[in-house]
């Protein structure tokens, strides 16, 4: 029994290699996963930073807003 796909099925960026039946990709193909790859890991990267930098942001507004508060009940008891 014939396990290997036909010809007209494989694509122009494969190639056969070793025994009949193992499929081994192309160089290229595997260059284009791993630059896709580092793109990828560099958009999570990316995206890590700009939730980190909301988080302190968030941080510094709230203890900023704390910090108002406190002042203005200082000011009000003083005024009492």
């Amino acid at each position: 029994m014939n396990t290997c796909p036909p010809s007209s099925v494989l694509s122009s960026s494969t190639s056969w290699s070793g025994p009949i039946g193992l499929m081994v990709e192309s160089e290229q193909n595997l260059d284009e996963k791993k630059q896709q790859e580092q793109h990828q890991q560099h958009l999570d990267e990316a995206r890590q930073t700009r939730r980190s930098w909301a988080r302190s942001k968030r941080i510094s507004v709230f203890n900023a807003n704390e910090t108002r508060m406190r002042v203005a009940f200082c000011e009000l008891a003083l005024n009492f």
